[in-house]
């Protein structure tokens, strides 16, 4: 059975706070090769990695990411929301990130805010991150990434409709615009990732990512990996990669 890339969506967020450096050793730990990130960008120009563009969910804090300084978010808890151990994690730069992914994993950086791609291209290529990291995003987001540094691997997610025709049909679409704009990665979800799919994904030289494997059953994980996925998006990778030990 092909073993695909396992990345831990926001680290491993099922026993540790998501889009902590804790939760990405967390999913070093259980067996990921890599993790997914969300970046920010703060008032003063910092790339920080949180998911919502509020603070409210995952922090202490109120307000709007962009509206504070870095110096602010880092006087934020992170992680108590989680649990009382984690009361210590902060708001990570994506500087920390690329420090604690260095040498040891891949990192998808999901990109949440425009006109960030040279920046994010720079702090990759100062931590030697250039052959280990994806981005990914909305369209205007990956269009900014190819133009500004095209050698950077980009990933395009697709067939999130719950209707299987829907989501064969927005597939073919952006594999379509994909391949114009020369993203070769497509994330699509697990649930509706077919063998049709995959066939025509492949027939572009595209190479296939199931996503939304948030919290499946080990029969489920085994399904998916008998696709021949190249990777694989959840956030319990630790189950994930002992399925494929198994």
């Amino acid at each position: 059975m092909r073993k695909p890339y396992i990345f831990g969506h926001r680290g491993s967020p099922l026993d540790s706070p998501e889009n902590t450096l804790a939760s990405f050793e967390r999913a070093l730990q259980v067996g990921a090769d890599g993790v997914e990130v969300d970046v920010h960008r703060t008032r003063d120009g910092s790339l920080v990695v949180i998911h919502d563009p509020t603070l409210e969910r995952t922090t202490n804090g109120a307000g709007r990411v962009e509206d504070k300084t870095l110096a602010e978010l880092k006087e934020l808890d992170a992680g108590s929301w989680f649990g009382e151990q984690h009361r210590a994690q902060k708001i990570p730069t994506f500087r920390e990130v690329l420090e604690l992914m260095h040498g040891r994993g891949l990192v998808m950086a999901e990109l949440k805010v425009p006109g960030i791609a040279r920046q994010l291209a720079q702090e990759i290529d100062k931590y030697g991150m250039y052959d280990h990291t994806i981005v990914s995003g909305a369209r205007e987001y990956l269009r900014e990434v190819r133009l500004e540094c095209p050698h950077l691997p980009t990933l395009l997610a697709a067939g999130w409709d719950d209707s299987l025709e829907r989501a064969q049909c927005e597939v073919e679409e952006r594999v379509r615009w994909g391949v114009t704009h020369g993203i070769r990665i497509l994330s699509v979800s697990i649930y509706t990732l077919t063998d049709g799919i995959l066939e025509a994904c492949r027939r572009q030289g595209v190479t296939v990512w199931g996503t939304r494997a948030w919290d499946p059953s080990d029969l489920e994980i085994q399904s998916f990996l008998a696709l021949g996925l190249d990777g694989l998006l959840t956030n319990v990778p630790g189950r994930v990669a002992s399925t494929c030990r198994s």
